[in-house]
């Protein structure tokens, strides 16, 4: 998201076979326009990059651009009919009037009109229409300059996009992937499909089946996802396609999958339920399916709205389907007496049974028990596993569940057995015996079910999560069992749930061979959780499990045993289900002391304490404080430093460092506890980590884009290895921030302001001078050529973060960046790699400089280099034949380096001569190419690391290096270029 106060330019980079939709919500100050003005406020202007003849200009000019009407072409200045506009659309005469509007319009004060021209001289003029990015503060960066696109689409697998006939139900942050139908389905409909619908249901047809199909067809739509997409080029049998397929599933995280069984998730859900079943679904792919990428069926009993199926397609790589349920699969039969049935469930809401009162719940129980399997989409599946909104998944699966239902026999599995209430229910066992009896159907599963005196204990598995054969419910004694129930009309004049329907079906169909408990999935439904206690489960903090519930009827006596195959418990001999875990003692921490006098209701609690040694007594006005502080004499910059901004700095000890210390303690029965604990959240061990960090430079507005990438950053390493991090803000960071930050992972995290004189313009930097250079350069287009924010950002990451008090102890950092993605697991620890191999210093991605930020970067390098005879064999990387830079840099928004060599004498000694130089503020050099040319010069090509198995993207720019490498910017691939170590 992106406020802008006057005209600004962006570049969006799209994947190949991907799609991007760009909202803009634009003040309409139309009327504030001076007549015959170039310039419309509210335009937006978008341009194809990859359209060499700069074709293809559209003007979007309203607030609603989906509605808009399209206008006539602007001439260029060539006079192109389709061609950009002029660089010059507006004078500063027109904007004194527009930003008056503005002005009023926002509620503040009319501008007088001669702030209204001072805020007009400020305007980057020669960026309207066509110019590069103003001002922008650092959280904008990805640490350099974004430098020439990779084309659209360089693999050349574009998509056809059938667009969905009838007129889409959008939102502003809606995405626009192509939804298709499906092949075989009908694609032609009449514009009333209402009167479609009750035109089918009319009719005469050979079948149910051929009656659903044409009744749902129209709204049937189909995603085709990018894992689909990606494995059937990777096994072209062009080599070129199929290689390059196979590079974007690499760098992408897209596992291939081969031999996967028939089977797909089914969700029966509603449109307003999808912000809960997103979530839902992202722990799904993280859990299991991000790796085996099953397709998903969605069903409904409305039509699917557009945000809908658009918001779910773009969650997922996976395959996925939407369609509507036939109507007399969600519909009162005729057997059913509708006044009888409505008696029935005012009777029951009077009695206070949970849905008692609910027709749309009595529709879903019968649907589920005996019609979703016949639905068009399934009639050909073979597996299926059920999943509902809202429900969470904690373990990670290392294997396949419908392969392993298949391979060894079993028709259905559970993962939570309860008691039904008796009240849903008084005639279901009868009806169940009489069927019973009539068909001699009975196994030894039946038991499980059975009191001793012949009665139902009331117990059944929670139908919620199964994975089962839908080849098992197509049989004829099934479907002759649910028929009989079905004409008892149970579904209506009762409650009867499809949970216990289902569990009284395998009782007497199946044997207790074919029934599975998956104990090791992880698995909560409203308040019932159930979480193993594996090093694969994540589980909530605090919870009862649902082992240990009376209710629970899988650990009864007599209950159920999970199969060893894939059982991580440690069960006794005596007792196998008695493995309940033990609270562990909870932390005597002091209350937390928040910065912030406003808390967010969504804002976690958790304790926020000062480090040891510091100071904790401050007075109330911290900003005298810190003016007292900064005017007195002081033995050291880094007592001063410290002094400065101890009140700022707040520590939260995660639960993985709380743990592993009462794992390691003398009392065995604490550190047996811990111990538990850590498995059962999957809180793995770490024992000698090198001593390191990550640093994260970041705002306060930036806390949504750092959560998924820290989200990220967890699941793909440091959920494994728990280094804490560090954040550094040049401003308090807010309670919320803290709070949510120190919420989202389990390891140790630290935050604290940064010194003001290592973010201040220095005193040898003359500032009239400096402020004409910026305004040289944002005439100049240069981006973020005006920023005085991002100079500071340059020149803090060249020179002074590894200063900061936080860090001087630590040894090894990692710089992370808010918004990037991590998209590689790894399965070895890169600071220990680092250390233990000699590295110093290390890379993702390695790219060009723009020459107009650095014009005299290299005069400076060379003077240092002559004058300390500073070089070793890596210069050779950034120098051409003739002896100049190449303009090569590691791209710094990624480097894991030791912070001892940024400390050592030399390196000193370089960043202070470029300091005293004055180019972070005269000129506009960036840290990648300090840190790069340093590099270079006092360090040898073997202390330097390739990190080619870390996938990364930063900005609008991956680490796709044949992309680069055909843009001739990837510096890591040319002739002469980086080998991966």
């Amino acid at each position: 998201a992106f406020v802008f106060a006057g005209p600004r330019r962006l570049t969006l980079s799209v994947l190949p076979g991907h799609h991007a939709l760009l909202h803009f919500r634009l003040l309409p100050l139309v009327a504030a326009v001076p007549a015959g003005a170039a310039f419309a406020p509210g335009a937006a202007v978008f341009q194809e990059k990859g359209n060499a003849s700069g074709q293809g200009w559209v003007l979007l000019p309203r607030l609603e651009i989906t509605d808009a009407a399209p206008l006539p072409a602007i001439p260029s200045p060539a006079g192109d009919a389709d061609g950009p506009p002029p660089a010059r659309a507006v004078g500063r005469s027109d904007l004194v009037p527009v930003l008056g509007a503005a002005a009023e319009l926002a509620g503040d004060r009319p501008l007088s009109p001669g702030l209204a021209e001072q805020c007009a001289d400020m305007l980057p003029l020669a960026l309207v229409y066509g110019g590069d990015r103003g001002e922008s503060d650092f959280e904008d960066s990805d640490g350099e300059e974004e430098g020439p696109h990779p084309p659209i689409d360089p693999y050349d697998w574009k998509r056809p996009v059938p667009k969905p006939r009838e007129t889409p139900d959008t939102t502003s942050w809606v995405p626009d992937l192509p939804l298709v139908r499906l092949d075989g389905w009908p694609t032609e409909f009449p514009d009333d499909l209402d009167q479609y619908r009750e035109d089918v249901l009319d009719g005469e047809w050979a079948s149910d089946e051929e009656k659903h199909r044409a009744e749902i067809a129209p709204w049937v739509w189909h995603h085709r996802g990018d894992a689909d997409l990606l494995q059937s080029l990777a096994l072209s049998n062009d080599s070129a396609v199929a290689e390059r397929a196979r590079e974007e599933m690499a760098v992408r995280g897209i596992v291939p999958y081969y031999g996967r069984v028939n089977a797909s998730f089914v969700v029966l859900i509603r449109n307003r339920e999808m912000r809960e079943f997103r979530a839902t679904m992202r722990q799904l792919e993280d859990r299991f399916n991000g790796r085996h990428h099953y397709p998903y069926v969605f069903l409904n009993d409305e039509p699917f709205t557009n945000e809908f199926m658009q918001t779910i397609a773009a969650s997922t790589t996976s395959n996925v389907t939407f369609a509507l349920i036939p109507r007399d699969h969600w519909s009162l039969p005729a057997f059913v007496d509708e006044g009888r049935a409505l008696v029935a469930r005012e009777r029951m809401a009077a009695n206070n049974v949970i849905y008692g009162g609910s027709l749309s719940y009595r529709h879903m129980c019968r649907f589920n028990s005996g019609f979703f399997y016949k639905h068009p989409l399934l009639r050909s599946v073979d597996w299926y596993w059920r999943v509902e909104p809202g429900v969470d998944f904690y373990c990670d699966l290392d294997y396949d569940p419908f392969r392993f239902m298949e391979e060894n026999g079993k028709l259905y599995s559970f993962v939570i057995a309860l008691k039904e209430l008796e009240l849903t229910i008084p005639s279901l066992w009868d009806h169940t015996l009489a069927f019973m009896e009539a068909t001699n159907a009975t196994s030894d599963l039946m038991g499980f079910f059975v009191t001793e005196d012949g009665g139902y204990n009331l117990c059944h598995f929670w139908s919620n999560f199964e994975i089962a054969s839908l080849n098992w419910l197509r049989s004829p004694a099934y479907e002759e069992y649910f028929a009989m129930l079905d004409r008892a009309g149970g579904f209506f004049m009762e409650r009867w749930g499809d949970a216990p329907v289902h569990s009284l079906a395998a009782g007497m169909l199946l044997n207790y061979e074919q029934v599975h408990f998956f104990d090791d999935i992880g698995y909560k439904h409203a308040d019932f959780v159930h979480c193993s206690e594996s090093v694969k489960c994540r589980c909530p903090l605090e919870f009862v499990n649902f082992d240990s519930w009376a209710l629970d009827c899988a650990r009864l006596e007599g209950g159920w045993e999970a199969d060893a195959i894939h059982s991580r418990q440690t069960h006794t001999p005596d007792d196998p289900f008695v493995w309940k875990r033990h609270p562990s003692p909870k932390p005597r921490v002091p209350p937390t002391k928040a910065t912030d006098s406003k808390k967010s209701s969504l804002t976690p609690h958790v304790p926020l304490v000062r480090l040891e040694g510091w100071p904790t007594e401050f007075p109330d006005d911290l900003r005298q404080y810190r003016e007292e502080v900064l005017g007195k004499e002081w033995s050291s910059d880094e007592e001063k430093h410290r002094a400065e901004i101890a009140p700022w700095v707040w520590h939260h000890r995660g639960d993985a460092d709380l743990l592993q210390s009462l794992a390691l303690s003398n009392d065995s029965a604490v550190a047996e506890r811990a111990r538990e604990e850590m498995a059962a959240r999957g809180i793995v061990p770490y024992y000698g980590r090198v001593n390191a960090s990550f640093v994260v430079l970041i705002r306060n507005r930036e806390l949504r884009e750092f959560r998924a990438t820290m989200r990220q950053l967890e699941d793909r390493f440091n959920g494994r290895h728990h280094y804490p991090y560090v954040f550094l803000n040049d401003e308090p960071f807010t309670n919320e921030f803290m709070q949510t930050i120190a919420a989202s992972t389990t390891s140790n995290v630290t935050f604290a302001l940064i010194p003001r004189d290592h973010w201040s313009l220095p005193a040898f930097v003359d500032e009239g001078r400096a402020l004409v250079a910026r305004e040289r350069m944002a005439a100049n287009n240069v981006i973020y050529g005006g920023s005085l924010s991002y100079r500071h950002m340059c020149r803090f990451n060249s020179g002074f973060f590894y200063k900061h008090p936080l860090l001087r102890s630590v040894d090894w950092y990692w710089r992370v960046e808010p918004g990037v993605d991590f998209y590689c697991d790894l399965d070895y620890d890169p600071f220990r790699f680092m250390e233990e191999n000699g590295k110093l210093y290390s890379f993702v991605i390695a790219l060009k400089e723009l020459e107009l930020t650095i014009p005299s970067l290299w005069d400076h390098t060379l003077a240092y280099m002559e004058a300390t005879n500073a070089t070793s064999d890596l210069m050779g990387f950034f120098v051409t034949k003739e002896g100049e830079y190449n303009l090569c840099h590691f791209w710094s928004n990624f480097e894991i380096a030791s912070l001892n060599w940024l400390r050592s004498p030399a390196y000193e000694e370089y960043f202070t001569m470029l300091d005293r130089a004055g180019g972070f503020f005269m000129e506009r050099w960036g840290d990648a190419p300090v840190h790069s040319l340093a590099a270079g010069m006092l360090l040898d090509y073997e202390q330097v690391h390739f990190f080619d198995d870390i996938g990364y993207q930063s900005w609008q720019l991956l680490a796709e290096m044949e992309v680069l490498q055909a843009q001739k910017m990837d510096c890591a691939r040319l002739e002469g270029g980086w080998e991966a170590g």
